[in-house]
């Protein structure tokens, strides 16, 4: 349920030593989405989602086509289809990200 092929999951990796702090994940997410879209201003628009901790990756919406052009791009591990973790309150999972505004997760990570 969930999974439209709209709401797509970016996972990404990151370095251990140094490891980068939260704000240079979602710093880094956001630049991956702009490079993808062509302004920082789309990015913001279509980032939904994120994870720093129990994953690393960032949830938008794009179309599949659009999908396609993360692939290869730097620290892009895998691009998924995204389906809800949460059916009956459509809920997609991760630390909520609306117009730069931070939500934290409603549930543990």
């Amino acid at each position: 349920p969930g999974c439209d092929y709209k709401h797509w999951l970016i996972v990404m990796g990151f370095p251990k030593d140094p490891a980068p702090t939260r704000e240079q994940m979602i710093e880094t997410y956001l630049g991956t989405l702009a490079t993808v879209l062509g302004s920082m201003e789309e990015a913001k628009k279509n980032m939904y989602a994120f994870g720093t901790t129990t994953y690393t990756g960032f949830q938008c919406t794009v179309d599949e086509e659009t999908s396609e052009k993360f692939k290869g791009l730097p620290g892009v591990l895998w691009v998924l289809p995204d389906s809800y973790i949460d059916v009956k309150n459509k809920d997609y999972g991760g630390d909520k990200y609306i117009n730069g505004e931070i939500i934290p997760c409603k549930y543990p990570t």
